[in-house]
């Protein structure tokens, strides 16, 4: 997974290319704890795993990733996160880790494609 954070630290970008495991989320989420303080003004966040050819997560994996992000939602502000997620698999497997994500005071939607998710976090910042 690659990151990049723009607009004055304000906005984040994860973008995921081929086979995503448990392990690569793991390792981002510890990446991110380390830059807390980088993240200070961050409102948005996009997860794009629109070149993601395979996810091997069970569905204990993605809830132990989710309480991970509870621990780093109180790090972190409130923020709007926006996952784009084209393939059944991926789509599915994210929406299961939004529902055990709930109580991170995140606002998170799935989208089909990159475009959706990013209209959908211009809307939510105007």
């Amino acid at each position: 997974m690659t990151s990049e954070l723009t607009d004055c630290g304000r906005k984040l970008l994860l973008r995921a290319t081929g086979k995503l495991t448990a392990s690569d989320i793991s390792s981002n989420q510890a990446a991110l704890e380390q830059q807390k303080d980088a993240l200070r003004n961050l409102q948005t966040c996009l997860l794009d795993f629109t070149e993601v050819s395979a996810m091997s997560l069970t569905a204990d994996e993605i809830q132990q990733l989710a309480e991970r992000d509870k621990q780093l939602a109180r790090l972190l502000p409130p923020i709007t996160i926006a996952v784009a997620a084209p393939t059944d698999v991926v789509f599915g497997l994210t929406r299961m880790w939004e529902v055990f994500a709930e109580g991170t005071r995140w606002q998170t939607r799935v989208f089909r494609s990159r475009t959706e998710a990013e209209a959908w976090l211009q809307s939510q910042n105007t």
